[in-house]
């Protein structure tokens, strides 16, 4: 399972911009792991010129958290 994000830069002045796309693998966060935290540097691909090249790296940690389903 992936997640995509699409990454903008922040203008003060002007509207943000997209500077491209990061995937992100979630499985890792999905085998049972004592803290259920992934974490590191990730590419950002540049997609929105029609082409899929690295760009720039994102740092990125995420936390999956579990909570029971209520019904």
């Amino acid at each position: 399972m992936f997640l995509a994000d699409r990454v903008l830069d922040h203008d003060t002045y002007s509207a943000h911009d997209a500077i491209g796309r990061v995937y992100i693998d979630l499985n890792p966060l999905l085998i049972q792991r004592k803290d259920n935290v992934i974490s590191g540097w990730y590419p950002i691909y540049d997609t929105m010129h029609g082409t899929v090249t690295l760009c720039d790296h994102l740092f990125l940690k995420a936390l999956l958290i579990f909570s029971p389903l209520r019904i």
